[in-house]
């Protein structure tokens, strides 16, 4: 059974082909626009934003199962770039189920989507529940979500839809707000940088969970999932910031004391109005437990990002 990764080369596909190679699952194919170094499965090169790359990368690849993490990916740089990132998250999702629907075969595609599509929603936040996004990276997700909704409703596509919280682990870059702190700690710890943070609302409230138990959900969601669903991934209650900061400078060894906090505008976002907790009562029923406990997840990306500065400490 083929197994294609759309996205494969970022951070979350890496670690879901570790995992399904772990698994012994395959043949793998990842598909991405340029090839990494060292790849670990046959890669093919292809936009998805381009409708006819779309199609002949599918017909060469023939794939029974899609796991689609392609896509623009950050909600900070949202803000500045509205039109690319609708365009090219519609665009992409448009052109990869365009060309899944002609194959001969079927083909089970699971779709990453956000919990941020939820932004102003209040309460226990359901599946079935409204959204109201407050990102242009949201907004797009949810019309990818439309998407997928539109081909399952007429082409009858084997289709998953997945919102999941935000995920952190080894391998992050520091454009996100847990691998940012990690990266900015080691760098003040080696000499890299003076002792100042720089952060953005620390007193916000939100859903993390380590990548590597998303993708076990990824999987789980793939082998039980029923089609045309639409499944919450996290861990299901929200922590501060700030309390994952300041953990962070613990373990690190530091004295909290000694560091300046200056808070960036330009890292400070909407925030929902009221706190809201993701349910995850749908996925759970299908045997979904995250594992992977907070300490562990904090102290492997501080070490993932220790072994980064060091290369830099030792070029110096």
């Amino acid at each position: 059974m083929t197994i294609l990764i759309t996205g494969a080369g970022g951070f979350i596909g890496r670690h879901l082909i570790e995992a399904l190679l772990h698994s012994g699952q395959g043949p793998l194919a990842g598909l991405d626009q340029n090839p990494p170094a060292k790849f670990p499965v046959k890669f093919f090169c292809a936009d998805l934003r381009d409708d006819r790359a779309a199609a002949e990368a599918i017909g060469r690849i023939q794939p029974e199962r899609i796991y689609h993490l392609a896509g623009y990916s950050s909600n900070a740089r949202s803000f500045s770039e509205p039109a690319t990132v609708i365009r090219d998250n519609l665009g992409m999702a448009v052109n990869l189920l365009g060309a899944v629907a002609k194959l001969d075969k079927p083909c089970r595609t699971l779709l990453l989507s956000t919990a941020q599509v939820y932004g102003d929603a209040r309460g226990r936040l359901r599946e079935e529940d409204r959204p109201a996004p407050l990102s242009p990276y949201a907004l797009s997700k949810l019309g990818m979500e439309e998407v997928a909704r539109f081909y399952h409703r007429t082409c009858g596509l084997d289709l998953v839809v997945t919102r999941a919280a935000n995920q952190f682990g080894p391998g992050q870059s520091d454009e996100y707000v847990v691998s940012s702190f990690a990266r900015q700690l080691l760098e003040l710890k080696m000499g890299l940088r003076r002792a100042e943070l720089e952060v953005g609302n620390l007193k916000a409230k939100r859903d993390f969970i380590d990548v590597r138990d998303a993708v076990s959900g990824y999987l789980l969601l793939m082998e039980k999932a029923e089609a045309g669903q639409t499944y919450n991934l996290a861990q299901g209650r929200n922590l501060a910031i700030e309390d994952l900061l300041f953990q962070m400078i613990e373990f690190c060894g530091l004295e909290r004391s000694h560091i300046k906090i200056r808070v960036s505008a330009g890292r400070l976002r909407p925030e929902p109005k009221a706190e809201a907790v993701i349910s995850v009562a749908r996925i759970r029923k299908l045997g979904f437990r995250p594992r992977i406990k907070l300490e562990t997840s904090l102290r492997d990306l501080l070490d993932y990002w220790g072994r980064v500065c060091a290369k830099v400490v030792s070029r110096k």
